[in-house]
């Protein structure tokens, strides 16, 4: 990902994602919450999510290091599954003084 552009995240689950009771996509670095995308900002197509992340979101994150990404995903009976965690190198771009 390059700081300052709006990637799209497209994620896909193990069932409809209509029958998650909550999804989020939650966004850390060296440890700490950049960005926690709810459902509601989430574009659902059967087993597919995806969402645009906006020029100023992206610049919340450092070049210093990688991304981390994990959706959590709330079922109807209470349980909660996580993914796994996955790194995305972050990158300054070519506009950054």
């Amino acid at each position: 990902m390059i700081r300052g552009s709006t990637p799209t995240f497209t994620f896909l689950l193990p069932a409809d994602a209509s029958s998650y009771n909550g999804i989020d996509v939650n966004f850390t670095q060296s440890g700490s919450m950049v960005l926690l995308v709810p459902k509601s900002r989430l574009t659902a197509a059967g087993r597919s999510v995806s969402f645009r992340m906006t020029e100023e979101e992206s610049l919340l994150f450092t070049d210093a290091a990688p991304a981390e990404i994990q959706l959590r995903l709330a079922l109807p009976d209470g349980g909660v599954l996580l993914s796994e965690i996955r790194r995305l190198a972050v990158r300054r771009n070519n506009f950054e003084a």
